[in-house]
């Protein structure tokens, strides 16, 4: 059980990481060290092995989880911030 939760929590710091211009999930993950994990997880994915595929299922929870999570508690401060452009095109 704690591998599992090492794996969702790994990919909810980098689901996170992606909402925030400039930074990826995967410069995170190499700075915290767990970088490793991934990316020998998806190098062995073409052998289509449960052992491999079930972790990235849930690093893939975690992504999802990271991402509801970091633009909910992003949200407000986006509401505070009137008359600011999110982008050129707005």
């Amino acid at each position: 059980m704690p591998y599992v939760l090492l794996l969702i929590v790994v990919g909810m710091i980098s689901g996170a990481a992606m909402l925030f211009p400039g930074i990826s999930g995967s410069l995170v993950l190499l700075i915290i060290g767990q970088y490793y994990i991934f990316k020998s997880y998806i190098a062995n994915v073409t052998s289509f092995r449960l052992e491999v595929i079930i972790p990235l299922g849930f690093i893939a929870v975690g992504v999802a989880l990271g991402i509801l999570l970091s633009a909910k508690g992003d949200k407000p401060s986006f509401e505070k911030t009137t008359g600011v452009k999110r982008s050129a095109s707005s």
